[in-house]
């Protein structure tokens, strides 16, 4: 796949991945651990095959919230203050139901060929993105379909999560 693609692709995707969504709120089987174990597995084998550096797409399409340790710790590693931290990258976002700190600019400012310059000190929510490890897969699928218009490695992952789980249940969808 192509990177410059993906954003074409998952707008191909989006009403069969809306759907998909909804099977797993109300018809699978699986339980939330098994669910979570095999979006873990899919997940590590594209993880292997897809270098993050070869993409770069969530830095340049994604604003990371950062948490006060966040900011501290990148004012640091950028010698200056939490203030003015916020004033030269950060931008207060009240939008959704909860308020935070975001970054200001699209692409990251602190992105340079496709590579992390602060890449150590980075936020916690850079840190854990995509989030295919954390427990908990089936109340995130709407954060996940709208990943897959960003990563590639999101996108993989529900493509073969569909495969799998409709090999496991040996179920058709009616709502496909």
């Amino acid at each position: 796949m192509k990177y410059d693609e993906l954003e074409k692709l998952a707008e191909e995707k989006e009403s069969e991945n809306w759907d998909f969504r909804k099977f797993l709120k109300f018809h699978d089987e699986l339980s939330e651990d098994e669910l979570d174990k095999l979006v873990s597995k899919i997940a590590s084998k594209y993880e292997s095959e897809i270098e993050c550096t070869s993409c770069g797409r969530c830095c340049k399409k994604l604003k990371p919230t950062l948490e006060q340790q966040d900011q501290q710790r990148l004012a640091d590693r950028l010698e200056m203050t939490v203030v003015q931290l916020r004033e030269q990258h950060l931008e207060y976002d009240e939008s959704d139901d909860e308020p935070r700190w975001q970054m200001r600019d699209v692409p990251c400012p602190f992105q340079e060929d496709n590579k992390c310059t602060v890449y150590k000190d980075r936020p916690q929510d850079c840190r854990g993105y995509p989030y295919l490890h954390e427990p908990g897969f089936n109340g995130r699928t709407m954060g996940m379909i709208e990943r897959t218009f960003t990563c590639p490695i999101v996108f993989n992952v529900m493509e073969e999560l569909k495969e799998e789980v409709a090999l496991d249940d040996d179920i058709e969808y009616d709502c496909w």
